[in-house]
């Protein structure tokens, strides 16, 4: 069945996200996706208690202002570009609602209110998005595994059965 990689709202535009992609490392997820005339970029998301990406389902970051703002995700490299000019989320929350390990998919929804840099105004900016989920990196190379319960490093050849 062909997935619809996802679809993002702001002020009545739509827009088509292209194939996005995740990672969850120790209790981090992050995430990326394109649409035409927008960008997200969201890395360093604390999902806590999920041990893994199978245990995602249900959870969701819901920071506040203070925190969003303080917090490794935006400050880390994190962006939401739109129309070639940055918008700036003042709430966020993201929630994962689906998840096929088998498949190496997860669905999540999005929904934040922000400004754009040269704006006074707010705009909300909601949608979901369908992610390919990534292989972790080789904690010694950094280097995707071949699978995300991999042994070994095939890049650097590390080993850790």
């Amino acid at each position: 069945m062909a997935r619809q990689a996802g679809l993002l709202t702001l002020d009545g535009t739509n827009f088509c996200v292209e194939p996005a992609s995740c990672r969850f490392v120790d209790g981090l997820l992050s995430l990326t996706l394109r649409a035409t005339d927008c960008q997200l970029y969201l890395p360093l998301i604390p999902f806590g208690d999920a041990g893994s990406i199978s245990q995602l389902v249900g959870h969701s970051w819901c920071p506040s202002s203070d925190d969003l703002n303080a917090s490794d995700t935006l400050n880390e490299g994190g962006y939401i570009v739109i129309r070639d000019t940055e918008f700036v989320p003042h709430t966020l929350s993201v929630r994962c609602t689906a998840v096929d390990p088998s498949e190496r998919w997860a669905t999540f929804d999005f929904a934040m209110s922000g400004r754009f840099d040269d704006d006074d105004a707010f705009h909300d900016l909601a949608g979901f998005a369908d992610c390919r989920i990534d292989n972790p990196p080789c904690s010694h190379c950094g280097e995707p595994l071949r699978s995300a319960n991999a042994q070994q490093c095939f890049a650097c050849g590390a080993v850790w059965r």
